[in-house]
C-alpha cells in the first residue's frame, strides 16, 4: 500500500498534538516551510485524509520501532550479562 508522506507526518504530529484540532496541527506541520508554497486544506479535507490513511501506517511504524527496540534491549541484555561474568571471574 502506497500512502502520501506529508499525510503520514499529518497523522504522526496529530499524536504529537492531540489537543488540538486538524487545522492547528496542519499548521503546527508546516509553521517552518514559510516562503515555500504550502496546501492549505481544510479541516474536513484533513479528516478525509486521516480516514483514507487509516492506521496502517502508524502500526506498521510501530512493529518496526518495537522490533528495534527489542533488538536493541536484548544486545543491552546480553552485554550486561557479560559484564557480569567477567567481573565475578575477576573476583
Amino acid at each position: 500500500m502506497i500512502f502520501h508522506l506529508g499525510g503520514v507526518y499529518f497523522l504522526l504530529a496529530m499524536c504529537l498534538f492531540p489537543e488540538v484540532g486538524y487545522r492547528l496541527v496542519w499548521d503546527k506541520l508546516t509553521a517552518g516551510l514559510s516562503g515555500m508554497p504550502v496546501a492549505c486544506p481544510s479541516a474536513k479535507a484533513l479528516r478525509d485524509l486521516r480516514r483514507r490513511i487509516g492506521s496502517a501506517p502508524v502500526r506498521a511504524l510501530f512493529e518496526v520501532l518495537a522490533g528495534l527496540l527489542a533488538r536493541r534491549r536484548q544486545e543491552c541484555v546480553s552485554a550486561r550479562t557479560a559484564r557480569c561474568r567477567s567481573t565475578a571471574a575477576v573476583r
